[in-house]
């Protein structure tokens, strides 16, 4: 037994990187026969003495020895594994073989499960129409698979993920496609999601869009093309429409609407460069055909059964009759006449409407003709709604003579009730206007009708808190403007809710309605409903969407105007709501953080004033009145908005004044009798509030900070 113990092969095993302890091989039983290789791969080796020469072995091919065999001794053995992509765990068995007594040791190698990782950095991206390239970012530790079956895409394999390639989109619809980064083996697919989009053609019209023209409006009219993005060839999808371009300038022909109904067509610019662009410009051509409601004698010819003779000014010798004869084509007619020397007078024939829907504009028209009506003196012959909602509204003004009769018209709203008085008269009922109102000469009216308003003759769009009846002829953008510039008139007005406590009308939409009477010295009055001036040289209406569309402002004397509405309850404190309705309207471009287009008194031309600033276009009134020793009402506006401020006592006295004066007025104050005491009665109240709101007794009129003495003097030479 000595003997054959004598040549076995004494094995010694030292793994310097995997710490094994020498086994001797022959003796067959290895207590420390494995080690583990992580997943990347790794090696190791060990030590053995062999009394004869020896061979080593292993099966598995990502086992890599140093060596096959050696002579006896001492001797090392380097093994290596290579890198493992399977998820599972893999083993190898080093066999090392004594060759003398052909015994045999086995060294076993665990390898770790692959566990594959993949971060694709994006699973989107949208190309534009044209060839372009780009580059998604893949973190993997194994060799992943590219699949996408999209012949517009080229992607490509580089060290940190793929770059992706696209051809150029001719057509006008999206394409999409996917690009799958993959590998079966470990059941891993990410998916990119590609989307290239159509050309987008870019353009601006001169106006800007919503190109409205009359029935019988047979004028050319011209658009202008700007920044445009490809080349186009002219046409249109209405034999009505005749369009021509030369240059950047489309001159555009109608011929008159004379169907029953309002008519819509496009010019189309059709891609020449871009196979299958079409920009289209919309054109609405209104109808003169409308159904009227039932209305008895309209015109006149049972003389005046169902109408009244309201003489409302110096009409003891106005003259009202029905003439034979006289009307549209030899009908009967009214006339009325008022001699120069009797002096001016509004003297009407009128009669109420009842059964109308309630709380809907309405449209009263009427043929006209007249004589001998001074220029400019009061309105002329013209119809009117009477009531105290809405003083100022007319049809357009006339004056001279004018033989042939032409058709006139004044839009109204009906009552809760759905009852409306309209008036066709000569002269206005009203005289507190510049031009006086009344007139003097002779008018003559026929053929009365009455319809309820539709798209057909004004434009409508409504928000929560207004809503708009304008000139469809007048509109120079789209609904969408229209929409966008509602939604910031509606945080005015919550704003001016705010300030004063209450809303008018009970809480009703606000209307603002384009009128085509009014003196040409206004741009718009209060009322409801609101009126913007659209006589036909104003450009109030342009005005209003044009300064938005271009420069994100408000409307300023519209806004004012609703500053007016607002001016609720007890009055008799106010000693000028001009300057209370901007009042009202600064608070409420601060609150919101929205601009006018204004010129100050120093400012050379026209800027935008944004939120408080505001405040600074006041301050020239302030800075070039104050030397004179009387300050306008600009000027004192800015002393008082300038309380508002931080660095003196914020809003929130004002809003608790303003509720006071609006429930209660000047019943709290005594020996009230100038503008200026009621100047000084409501800067108390506001210092009593301030006290009230900051826990510290103010009392601003005597505050030399917040009034000067050269203040008080100026603002006692303006309000005295």
């Amino acid at each position: 037994m000595m003997k054959k113990l004598s040549f076995l092969l004494t094995l010694i095993v030292s793994l310097s990187i995997i710490g094994c302890t020498e086994d001797v091989v022959g003796e067959i039983s290895l207590p420390n026969d494995n080690t583990d290789i992580p997943a990347d791969g790794g090696g190791g080796y060990f030590m053995f003495n062999s009394s004869h020469t020896w061979s080593a072995a292993c099966e598995e091919e990502w086992i890599t020895l140093s060596a096959t065999s050696g002579k006896s001794g001492s001797n090392k053995l380097t093994y290596t594994a290579a890198p493992s992509f399977e998820t599972s765990i893999r083993k190898a068995v080093i066999t090392i073989t004594n060759s003398a007594a052909a015994e045999e040791g086995k060294f076993t190698i665990s390898q770790a499960a692959f566990e594959p990782q993949l971060t694709v950095m994006a699973d989107s991206h949208t190309f534009t129409f044209e060839a372009e390239e780009t580059t998604i970012d893949i973190e993997a530790n194994f060799d992943y698979d590219v699949q996408c079956e999209a012949d517009w895409l080229t992607i490509e394999k580089i060290e940190r993920g793929i770059t992706i390639a696209t051809t150029e989109l001719e057509t006008m619809e999206e394409r999409k496609a996917e690009i799958k980064i993959a590998k079966e083996k470990y059941g891993i697919e990410e998916v990119i999601e590609i989307t290239q989009k159509p050309f987008e053609p870019t353009y601006q019209f001169r106006p800007q869009g919503n190109f409205v023209k009359n029935a019988d409006d047979v004028t050319p009219f011209t658009i202008i093309t700007q920044k445009l993005n490809f080349t186009f060839e002219l046409c249109t999808d209405a034999e009505w429409i005749t369009a021509s371009i030369s240059g950047a300038w489309i001159t555009v022909s109608l011929t008159a609407n004379t169907t029953q109904a309002p008519r819509l067509g496009n010019i189309i610019l059709k891609g020449i460069d871009r196979p299958g662009v079409e920009v289209k410009i919309p054109i609405k051509q209104l109808s003169n055909y409308y159904i009227p409601i039932e209305l008895s004698n309209k015109d006149f010819e049972n003389d005046l059964q169902d109408w009244k003779i309201n003489r409302y000014h110096n009409g003891s010798k106005t003259k009202v009759e029905v003439v034979d004869g006289k009307g549209v084509n030899g009908s009967k007619a009214i006339k009325i006449s008022q001699a120069a020397a009797d002096g001016t007078c509004c003297v009407a024939i009128e009669r109420k409407l009842t059964g109308l829907e309630a709380e809907q504009m309405y449209r009263a028209m009427a043929y006209v003709r007249y004589e001998n009506i001074p220029n400019n003196q009061g309105c002329g012959a013209v119809i009117f709604s009477p009531n105290t909602d809405q003083y100022w509204n007319a049809s357009e003004y006339t004056y001279g003579t004018n033989n042939t009769y032409k058709k006139v018209f004044v839009d109204f709203l009906t009552d809760a009730s759905g009852s409306a008085t309209i008036s066709l008269a000569l002269g206005f009922w009203q005289g507190g206007l510049a031009n006086g109102g009344r007139s003097t000469g002779v008018a003559y009216f026929d053929n009365v009708d009455v319809i309820k308003a539709t798209d057909n003759e004004l434009y409508m769009r409504e928000s929560e808190h207004m809503k708009v009846y304008w000139d469809p002829t007048k509109l120079t953008c789209d609904d969408h403007y229209i929409d966008t510039w509602l939604s910031n008139v509606d945080k005015m007005y919550e704003s001016y809710k705010e300030l004063v406590n209450a809303v008018p009308q009970d809480g009703r939409q606000l209307k603002v309605l384009s009128t085509p009477g009014m003196y040409s010295g206004y741009w718009a009055l209060a009322g409801y409903p609101i009126l913007i001036n659209n006589t036909p040289n104003s450009v109030a209406l342009n005005t209003i969407i044009g300064e938005f569309t271009q420069m994100g402002t408000m409307s300023f004397g519209l806004m004012h105007e609703i500053g007016h509405v607002f001016n609720l309850g007890s009055t008799d404190w106010n000693w000028n709501d001009e300057m209370f309705a901007n009042f009202r309207m600064q608070y409420a471009l601060e609150m919101n953080n929205l601009g006018v287009y204004q010129q100050g008194n120093g400012d050379s031309t026209k800027k935008v004033y944004t939120g408080r600033e505001i405040l600074n276009m006041y301050k020239q009134d302030y800075d070039k009145t104050l030397p004179t020793g009387k300050l306008n009402d600009n000027a004192i506006h800015y002393l008082l908005a300038r309380l508002a401020g931080d660095e003196f006592i914020g809003w929130e006295p004002f809003k608790l004044t303003f509720d006071y004066m609006r429930k209660y007025g000047t019943s709290g104050g005594n020996n009230i009798n100038t503008n200026y005491d009621k100047f000084v009665y409501f800067v108390n109240r506001l210092s009593k509030f301030a006290s009230e709101v900051h826990g510290k007794e103010y009392d601003l009129i005597n505050d030399k900070n917040c009034f000067s003495d050269a203040d008080i003097a100026a603002i006692k030479a303006q309000l005295k």
